[in-house]
C-alpha cells in the first residue's frame, strides 16, 4: 500500500491563471493578484490537510506565490513545488499525479480521459483504477473548498500499487522486448547488428 500525500493542482484551472497567449507581452491581467491568491488558498488548504503540493503552470509564477504566501498566507515553502507545464495543464497534472501516486486538482473537463491519446494505455488503467485520485473543488465566497472522494481521508489514504517483482525487469512499450534489450531501438551491445 502507498500513502498518498501529494496533490498537483492545474494552476490553468484552479488558480484560475488561464492558458498563456504566448504574445511577446502577455497582457496585463487586472484580477492576477486576486487568481494568484485563490491558488495560495488552494496550496494552504491542502497543506492544512498534512499533504506536499505540487503547481503545474506554463507561467513561472513561484516568487508571485511567494511574495503573496509571505503577506498573505502561511505557506510552508518546504512542501511546495512549483513545475513547469509544456501542454495543455491538465495533461501536465495528471501525468505528474500519476507518476508522484499522487491527488490531482483541476476544473478541466476530463469526461473523455480514457480517449486521450496522450495518455498511455498503463497512465488510463492507473486513472482507471484510482478514481478517488481526482479531487473536484468550489471557491465560494473567496474560500477554496476541495471535494475528495467519498470515504477519502486526506493526510491518511492508502492506494494500492502494482509493484514489478524483485528482481524482474519490466517490459518496454514495445510488444516482446524487455527493457535494456537492443528492442526499443537501442544499438546491440553484444556486437550482433
Amino acid at each position: 500500500l502507498h500513502r498518498v500525500s501529494v496533490v498537483v493542482l492545474d494552476a490553468e484551472t484552479v488558480g484560475p491563471l488561464g492558458t498563456p497567449t504566448y504574445a511577446k507581452v502577455e497582457p496585463k491581467d487586472p484580477y492576477r493578484t486576486t487568481k494568484i491568491l485563490q491558488l495560495c488558498k488552494a496550496i494552504r488548504t491542502f497543506q492544512d490537510l498534512g499533504l506536499h503540493v505540487i503547481v503545474m503552470t506554463h507561467r513561472d509564477i513561484r516568487n508571485e506565490i511567494e511574495e503573496t504566501c509571505e503577506s498573505e498566507m502561511n505557506i510552508q515553502m518546504g512542501h511546495f513545488l512549483c513545475m513547469k507545464a509544456y501542454n495543455p495543464g491538465f495533461v501536465d497534472t495528471i501525468t505528474l499525479a500519476i507518476e508522484y501516486e499522487a491527488f490531482y486538482v483541476t476544473a478541466a473537463d476530463l469526461s473523455n480521459l480514457q480517449d486521450d491519446w496522450r495518455f498511455p494505455r498503463k497512465s488510463k488503467a492507473f486513472l482507471r483504477n484510482n478514481p478517488e485520485l481526482s479531487v473536484s473543488f468550489t471557491c465560494d465566497n473567496g474560500q477554496f473548498q476541495p471535494i475528495f472522494a467519498p470515504g477519502v481521508v486526506p493526510g491518511n489514504f492508502c492506494i494500492e500499487i502494482d509493484e514489478p517483482e524483485r528482481g524482474s525487469q519490466p517490459k518496454s512499450e514495445m510488444a516482446g522486448s524487455y527493457a535494456g534489450d537492443a528492442g526499443k531501438g537501442y544499438p546491440s551491445t553484444n556486437g550482433d547488428a
